[in-house]
């Protein structure tokens, strides 16, 4: 009881605070995820973010300029993340957009504000707690709360529709292959509508060409349709028509490891 806490001795009160907060601590770590995958590949695409930042910085006049201290919200470049899975990608993109500041020889915007979205609750709180778990404050504080998105054909089909919001840049990681044929067009509508002009989409995963592929991706195919008959690797020339009716040009093709590619589409 309140009564009795209040004649403990000092000591071991803040030994049973701390012994609170461990407990509270543990159980939130256990809301952490990890991703194999996620930790192989994020420095690869980090180095092809870290080089579109500055282009759509240039190209919709925002965050070039700007830095962490300047609070004016239209100078903000805002990265609209989709899919972001357990937060491996979202954590260390925003730890090196925070690195960067003040270092002229990384050309990446410093006032960038981040908004990491994923359908699953799980993934949501995984990604928040390597946020709060970074011990970098900026991280944190340019880094939204994860925010609930699942796309279907007609754009958003539940979760935050962010209003008005527009972005400079969404990013959308293994995603298209991991999900039906309806999110890849809710991804194409709902960036059409949501970015502004100048602004990109970057895709990341592996794809067919010409309705083939290497054998390792092929065998990974069969190997999503085994799990779901509406998964699977696409053809690239189908993203691409897709994306070109929803006013989005494939800028770039990068070809990146274990026969991925990185895709750059910008908002016409």
């Amino acid at each position: 009881s309140r009564e009795n806490y209040s004649l403990y001795p000092s000591s071991i009160k803040i030994v049973h605070r701390m012994s609170s907060k461990k407990e509270n601590d543990t159980r939130l770590s256990r809301k952490k995820l990890f991703s194999p995958s996620a930790e192989r590949n994020k420095v690869p695409i980090w180095d092809v973010i870290s080089k579109i930042l500055p282009s759509v910085a240039q190209n919709t006049g925002r965050g070039g300029e700007a830095s962490f201290v300047d609070e004016k919200a239209e100078q903000q470049l805002r990265v609209l993340e989709i899919a972001a899975g357990c937060g491996v990608h979202t954590n260390h993109f925003m730890t090196e957009i925070t690195n960067a500041q003040g270092d002229e020889q990384k050309a990446v915007p410093m006032n960038v504000k981040w908004f990491p979205t994923d359908p699953e609750e799980s993934s949501r709180e995984s990604i928040n707690q390597w946020i709060q778990e970074n011990p970098n404050e900026k991280v944190q504080e340019y880094t939204e709360p994860s925010r609930s998105l699942t796309l279907g054909e007609d754009g958003v089909m539940e979760g935050n529709s962010f209003g008005d919001d527009l972005f400079q840049l969404m990013v959308c990681i293994n995603m298209i292959h991991i999900s039906p044929w309806t999110s890849t067009v809710g991804l194409m509508r709902f960036a059409n509508e949501k970015l502004i002009v100048g602004g990109a989409l970057y895709c990341y995963g592996p794809y067919k060409i010409g309705g083939t592929a290497v054998e390792s991706n092929l065998n990974f195919d069969q190997s999503l349709k085994s799990r779901d008959p509406s998964w699977g690797l696409r053809n690239l020339e189908e993203v691409v028509k897709l994306a070109e009716e929803n006013g989005l040009r494939l800028e770039r093709k990068i070809e990146m490891p274990a026969n991925n590619l990185s895709l750059i589409f910008q908002k016409l």
